[in-house]
This record gives structure tokens, sequence and C-alpha cells, in this order.
């Protein structure tokens, strides 16, 4: 669904579509397949500006539920921390050098993937940090005349946000497939169907595609509510990413969900210079431990918060992460 948007958003904004595939021994390849060429004939891509490659490398390396049978997918959660077992150990490189030699030849000047940061299953080959090091790189290693910006439009939308703008642009949605497992219907079990069913149902609309199973919607989980002594951040939106000391890519991203959820706000539009208000007294406030210059640094890089903001909203939650947590300017 995510390459299905993508592809429309190149095409409304005026580029020639040319849609690259990869096989490389997933569970449903036969079906990602068919919903490749479905979305080609929609657009009507031609033939010779498609191209379907194999990298059978992957599923002989495997490390992977999508590409070994005997690594079974466990029951979806978009929330569950870390890497999952359906991660295809480094896949998005693979596809990327082999998206720039094709745009080489072509002539392209734009490469567009449908890469998701903000409401994923949290793949490190899906961050906007590592994008921007390959096209770093695919500048590097091509002709001088080669000058290739890479896209990626959906990178800090949520699915519900996705769904949304695919059917602002009469995207194909129906002829998408997102399943891990399924191929006559989707399985409603893998993490793939829980974030394009929870995004479709926040979006206010019928998911088209037929599910075998349609999950429940988990009980005493309504979206948690800024608690006493915290208000929402003041600061406008500058585009931002998320890291942190060493933490995994998979309790980053649950890092920003429990902002977003306890805060009312989203993360990757979080300015740096914002801090979360709270009500504490004047004299409490005067005693902060951080001192201001220890939390900015002259680097472009900012220490975002003291241990009395963020962190006590993550430990009164109860979530996992490593500070400090650091936010950085996008370039």
């Amino acid at each position: 669904m995510d390459s299905c948007v993508t592809a429309a958003i190149a095409k409304a904004e005026g580029y020639e579509l040319a849609l690259l595939h990869a096989d490389y021994g997933q569970r449903t390849q036969a079906r990602e397949k068919q919903a490749y060429r479905d979305i080609a004939d929609f657009y009507g891509v031609p033939e010779h500006r498609r191209l379907i490659i194999g990298f059978d490398t992957l599923k002989a390396i495997g490390g992977s539920a999508l590409t070994d049978a005997s690594i079974a997918l466990p029951e979806g959660d978009p929330e569950r921390a870390g890497v999952p077992v359906s991660y295809v150990p480094f896949r998005n490189a693979h596809l990327l050098a082999t998206c720039v030699s094709w745009a080489e030849v072509l002539g392209a000047r734009a490469i567009f993937v449908g890469f998701v940061e903000e409401d994923s299953s949290g793949y490190p080959d899906c961050r906007e940090a590592f994008l921007k090091s390959f096209e770093q790189t695919a500048n590097l290693g091509t002709k001088p005349e080669t000058q290739l910006a890479f896209h990626a439009p959906l990178i800090h939308l949520r699915k519900a946000e996705i769904v949304r703008k695919g059917r602002e642009l009469g995207a194909p949605l129906h002829l998408s497939w997102s399943c891990y497992q399924g191929e006559t219907e989707a399985c409603g079990h893998c993490d793939s169907c829980h974030l394009r069913l929870r995004g479709f149902k926040e979006a206010g609309f019928t998911d088209p595609i037929p599910y075998a199973f349609i999950p429940e919607p988990k009980t005493g989980t309504a979206k948690a509510q800024p608690r006493a002594g915290y208000g929402p951040v003041r600061g406008a939106a500058s585009g931002v990413a998320l890291s942190g000391g060493g933490g995994r890519p998979g309790r980053l991203s649950r890092a920003r969900r429990a902002i977003r959820d306890f805060c009312g706000f989203n993360f990757s539009c979080l300015d740096p210079h914002a801090r979360l208000k709270t009500r504490t007294s004047s004299s409490t406030r005067a005693s902060s431990p951080v001192p201001r210059k220890q939390r900015m640094a002259s680097s472009g890089e900012q220490t975002m918060g003291s241990p009395r903001t963020l962190k006590e909203v993550f430990r009164r939650m109860g979530t996992p992460v490593r500070w400090p947590c650091r936010v950085s300017k996008s370039q």
C-alpha cells in the first residue's frame, strides 16, 4: 500500500513512472508480483518501464520469517519493541542499489520509495537517516552527470494519513497487497495486516481487500491522555528525526508512539527547541538540574528535555528508553 500511494504521489507531481518490483523469496511473492502488475496497468506504465528483479541470495541468506519458513511469524503487535523477525537483513540496500543502476540507464533524476518510519514495524533500513546516507553514496558512485534525488514522501506519516492521501489522489488501494503470509485473503494476523487495518479504521474507511480474519480492537487500551503536570508542547514543526544512545530502532519507534499518545503530538514534527510545558511552581522550575547550555549543544544536536520532563513521562508510562534521547534537525 505504501508503494502504491508513493507511485500516486510521484505521478501527481508530474513524474513519468518507471516501476520496479523485487522477488526475494518472500512468502507472498506471487501475490505481490500480481499487485505490482495490476498497479502498473492502472497507471498505464509501458513494459519497457517495468522491471522485475530477483534476489535469490536474500532467501539463501535467510534470517527472516519472510524468507525462511522455519521461522514463525508471530501474532501482529504494532507496539512490540525491537526489530521484528519479519525484517529481511539489509534488504532495502539491495533494492536501492538496483534502483540506482536502472535510474542511471534511464537517465532518471528521482527515485521514490515507500519508506515509513513513524508508524511501521521498526525496520532499520526504512529510516530517513539511512535513506539520506544512501542518496549521498549513490551520487558519489555514479557518473558526474547522474544527479539523483531520493524521495520518501510517506516517511513521517501514520498509516491513517497514508490511507487518506491515497484516497485523495485516487490511488488504487484495492489493488495493493500488504499481508506477509496470505495470498488469496490477507491473514489479518501479521504486523503488516494490523498496521494496515488500523490505518483504514483511523482514517474512517473500510479496507477494500479481503481478509480471512479481522482482529478485534484491544480492550482497555484507550489512548492515554496528558496527566497532571504536563501540557502540550510549544514549538513549530521543523522536520526532525529521533536518535538516541544506542537504542534499537524498534525501541525508539515505541518511544515516539509513547510521546505521541501521552502528550498528543508527533515527535517527528517536533521543533528541537520545544519543551514540555509543566505546571510546577516557579521555584521548582528555577531549580532544574540541567543547565540550558548543557541541553542545547552548538553542534546542531540538542538534548531533548531534562530528566524531569520527557524522562518522567516515560517513567510513568513504563516505557523503556535509553537516555539521553536526542533530536537532530533534518538537513
